[in-house]
C-alpha cells in the first residue's frame, strides 16, 4: 500500500503568479536543495501540459540518478498531477493543487509513493527526507515571491 505524504503552504500571492511559476518546468531546480543537483536532462517544453514526459537528473543520498515523470493531469490554474514512469519508486503520484482566497494562494501537495519491495524498510527515512525537502521548498517559495 502506498505511503501518503501531504503538505500545505499559504502565500500572500495571487493564484495567477503562483500558477505561472509552477507551470514552467525550468523552475523545478529553484525549489530543490542545491545538494540534490536537480536538472532537466533534456530541453523541456516552454510550458507543461498533460502528456509531457521529462527526465530529471537528481542526486539522492549523494548518488546521481535519473527520474522520468509524466504530467498525468493538467488543470490550469488549479492543479496538475505528475507520475513517475522511471526511477527509484515503484509507485509515485504527486498532486499539486492551488486555491486562492482574498489574494492568498494555498498550495497543497499530496504525494502517494511506494519503494520497491526490498527497500520498503526505508519508507520512514524517505518521509523524513521529504519533510526536509518541502521545508526547503516552502522557504524557497517565500523568498522567490517575497511573501510570508
Amino acid at each position: 500500500m502506498p505511503v501518503l505524504f501531504e503538505t500545505v503552504q499559504h502565500l500572500a500571492v495571487p493564484l495567477k503568479e503562483v500558477w505561472s511559476f509552477f507551470a514552467d518546468p525550468n523552475n523545478l531546480k529553484r525549489l530543490m536543495p542545491p545538494s540534490m543537483n536537480v536538472h532537466l536532462v533534456s530541453e523541456p517544453p516552454h510550458m507543461m501540459e498533460r502528456g509531457v514526459v521529462m527526465t530529471v537528473g537528481v542526486r539522492v543520498f549523494g548518488i546521481p540518478s535519473s527520474w522520468v515523470v509524466e504530467i498525468e493531469a493538467w488543470h490550469p490554474p488549479h492543479g496538475f498531477t505528475d507520475v513517475q514512469s522511471g526511477g527509484l519508486f515503484s509507485y509515485w503520484k504527486h498532486q499539486h493543487q492551488f486555491h486562492e482566497v482574498d489574494g492568498v494562494t494555498e498550495i497543497k501537495d499530496t504525494i502517494r509513493f511506494q519503494l520497491p519491495w526490498l527497500l520498503r524498510l526505508f519508507h520512514p527515512i524517505v518521509v523524513w527526507q521529504m519533510k526536509r525537502l518541502f521545508a526547503y521548498r516552502q522557504a524557497a517559495l517565500r523568498s522567490i515571491f517575497n511573501a510570508s
